[in-house]
């Protein structure tokens, strides 16, 4: 499929199913309590770390190296992320993060979602896209249908996970695209694919874990300190934040393989500069309106109590930043240096991790979101310095 071609059918596609992801964590705080909320914020946490390191970079693999006329090799990569996503479990497990009354059902609820990762990664560069669409919304629709009614309903967080596990059988088996996927291979076998999957995926793991840190740990850290309330309120907080990256997504699904595809390094950072203006020019505009949304609506209720509209703008703030790293993300990986990728990550996530133990004790959730602004200022800023003196290095040679 050249998804160059048609991008926007694409996008399209993408736009409907991310909103119907944020839609559901978007719309519960008007329905259930902050406890309750901040229950589901933990165990989406827990959802998301288990499945994405778990997935040791195999979908960014995919999108690398995988095209339509060679999937032979897509077994390697499936077979890899399983693992990882199990080993991941297993020491979530003997951590002792997860109780005993939904553990069994986060794992099978993981394994399902790096199958359902790994399928969209491969769709995006072999489907037609009404199947591309298919996957997607699919998805997405049965999540918000059925966690909504689930949610409210019974008010209980585990029936998240079971809302997360119909859906991702819904989406995989739906028109039965996950069998043309996985099983209908063509081309040949690669000599040295899997230490080649291994080798540019395991740097992306430590970056899957870092990226985990900097975008959870401070409600992973609040729940140390303050009630769960505060985490639900906190968590209703950085969702409407979060609807920036969305938009970043959906622009990444023609961007990110055109970077990839590109057939110099300067016409890759050519295409980077035009995704990250309009991210920028989009999330700008989106800002002003969930800025006011926030004000007038979601900061009046019980989930306003322990933030305010200037904790919000930093979190907002700290996701206007993250486009910059998203460029710098995908020339790095352009030239294979994805251990960069996981330096900088690494570095940001250690002073995120550093400055939520220091300011969230003081300050709350204001010290949760003033550590979000600066660890993401601090990944692009590392990111860029690693980027170029590795160009700097290349040309002196």
């Amino acid at each position: 499929m050249n998804i160059k071609n048609i991008f926007l059918n694409l996008s399209i596609f993408e736009a409907i199913a991310k909103g119907g992801n944020w839609l559901l964590l978007a719309i519960l705080p008007f329905f259930i309590e902050p406890k309750t909320y901040g229950n589901i914020v933990l165990l989406s946490s827990y959802l998301l770390f288990v499945s994405s390191v778990g997935a040791l970079g195999q979908n960014t693999v995919i999108l690398r190296y995988i095209d339509s006329s060679n999937t032979k090799n897509i077994p390697y990569n499936l077979l890899i992320s399983l693992l990882g996503t199990i080993l991941t479990y297993l020491v979530m497990l003997l951590w002792g993060k997860l109780d005993n009354s939904y553990h069994l059902l986060l794992f099978f609820t993981a394994i399902l979602y790096t199958s359902y990762s790994l399928h969209i990664a491969l769709a995006r560069k072999t489907a037609t896209a009404s199947e591309f669409g298919w996957i997607r919304i699919s998805y997405a629709f049965a999540r918000l249908l059925i966690g909504f009614l689930l949610i409210v309903v019974f008010e209980q967080a585990v029936y998240y996970l079971v809302a997360e596990l119909l859906a991702l059988i819904f989406g995989l088996f739906v028109k039965k695209t996950i069998f043309k996927t996985f099983t209908g291979f063509s081309g040949s076998f690669r000599n040295g694919y899997f230490k080649k999957s291994l080798r540019f995926g395991t740097p992306l793991t430590l970056h899957a874990l870092t990226s985990f840190v900097l975008a959870y740990s401070d409600r992973l850290i609040l729940s140390i300190y303050l009630p769960i309330v505060v985490v639900g309120q906190y968590g209703a907080l950085y969702t409407f934040a979060s609807s920036l990256t969305f938009i970043y997504v959906i622009l990444a699904v023609k961007w990110e393989v055109v970077i990839y595809n590109a057939k110099t390094i300067e016409l890759a950072e050519n295409y980077a500069n035009k995704f990250l203006r309009q991210c920028l020019i989009l999330g700008g505009a989106v800002s002003l309106g969930v800025v006011i949304f926030y004000n007038y609506f979601l900061s009046k209720m019980h989930y306003g109590e322990q933030d305010s509209l200037i904790s919000f703008i930093l979190v907002l703030l700290g996701h206007l930043i993250m486009p910059f790293f998203f460029k710098m993300n995908y020339l790095l990986a352009k030239i294979e240096k994805t251990y960069l990728i996981t330096i900088s990550s690494l570095i940001a996530a250690i002073i995120n991790i550093a400055m939520n133990f220091y300011l969230i004790p003081t300050k709350g959730v204001m010290g949760a979101a003033l550590s979000t602004l600066i660890s993401y200022f601090t990944l692009y800023a590392i990111s860029m310095t690693l980027y170029h003196f590795n160009d700097f290095r290349s040309k002196k040679r």
